[in-house]
């Protein structure tokens, strides 16, 4: 991300060279800018605008838990283990099994990819 000072000061830096009659594009090329998104900065106003990033809405991936499946894996990672008790091994394969279908059901969720043939 850049500042805005720094935008400000590129704007300057081309401005001043391009009005020597040099070429914008290659007056971006000397100091690192793209010609897309010098152009972008000028749009933007003569200090060449600040960072919209930041402050820019994103929608919630579709593959993110849900709070209920967040609180449930914390809580069988958090369960005290017991093994005197007899039905240890049976709660351990039951969960193991009940995060298993869980996990199927989350990757299900997954963007699909595209592979090249």
């Amino acid at each position: 991300m850049i500042s805005a000072s720094d935008r400000r000061e590129a704007l300057e830096l081309i401005g001043a060279d391009t009005t020597a009659e040099a070429r914008t594009e290659a007056a971006c090329e000397v100091i690192g800018l793209r010609l897309q998104t010098y152009r972008r900065w000028r749009s933007q106003g003569t200090d060449g605008g600040q960072d919209q990033r930041p402050e820019a809405a994103r929608p919630a991936p579709v593959n993110k838990l849900s709070e209920h499946e967040q609180q449930y894996i914390l809580q069988v990672c958090n369960q005290e283990q017991k093994v005197g008790n007899p039905r240890y091994i049976l709660d351990s394969l039951l969960s193991i099994i009940n995060v298993s279908v869980q996990t199927v059901d989350i990757i299900s969720r997954l963007p699909k990819l595209d592979f090249e043939d």
